[in-house]
């Protein structure tokens, strides 16, 4: 048979009683730690099922990206940027369309079949490759809407920079967990001029 419960509380009542001053702000502190690791315990849990059920629910289901590339008269850097995004990535990185920024007002516009070789025009794993023409000179170019966009990914990158098809997979793969963040490498650093204070915003 089970104690009652009023001699229970009795005894722990009596027993108490019988503790000193500092003993019982003791036996508080511990209590009240134990609670606040409890509490938060299963806060912390509650919340990481919530994120992992939103992450999931806002993964996306893609299976290739576009790659934009920015350039300015630097015509063999553009060739082996074109090149490497869209023939050594190509498809089996993710990579299905290769648009390159035009904007030399004063140049013939390229034909997508000038940046590769005789050899590699046959080649399954090729991205697409589209020249947009711009009508101005301008940075900001590369944020216009591209009618032809095929995917809902975009990596933009200067003619320049060569990021490895490997990494450039992963970079795909993290943004699929989480398609309304941004991901990319290479970031720019921001300073103030000199003699200017720090605190001054550019």
């Amino acid at each position: 048979s089970g104690r009652d419960p009023l001699v229970t509380y009795r005894r722990l009542h009596y027993r108490w009683a019988l503790l000193s001053g500092r003993s019982k702000v003791a036996v508080l502190v511990i209590a009240l730690f134990l609670f606040q690791h409890v509490v938060l315990g299963l806060w912390d849990h509650f919340f990481l099922q919530v994120g992992n059920l939103t992450s999931s629910e806002k993964a996306s289901d893609a299976q290739y990206f576009a790659v934009a590339i920015n350039t300015y008269k630097r015509p063999d850097m553009l060739r082996e940027a074109v090149q490497h995004y869209a023939s050594t990535c190509g498809r089996q990185a993710g990579v299905s369309q290769v648009f390159v920024i035009w904007a030399e007002q004063n140049s013939k516009i390229p034909e997508p079949e000038s940046f590769f070789s005789n050899n590699d025009r046959i080649v399954n794993n090729r991205a697409q490759v589209h020249i947009l023409q711009k009508s101005k000179d301008s940075l900001n170019s590369r944020f216009e809407p591209i009618s032809q966009l095929e995917s809902d990914a975009v990596f933009m990158v200067d003619d320049d920079l060569r990021v490895a098809c490997p990494s450039l997979l992963h970079a795909f793969h993290a943004w699929k967990r989480n398609p309304d963040s941004m991901v990319g490498y290479y970031p720019r650093l921001a300073s103030t001029p000199r003699g200017q204070p720090s605190s001054q915003e550019l």
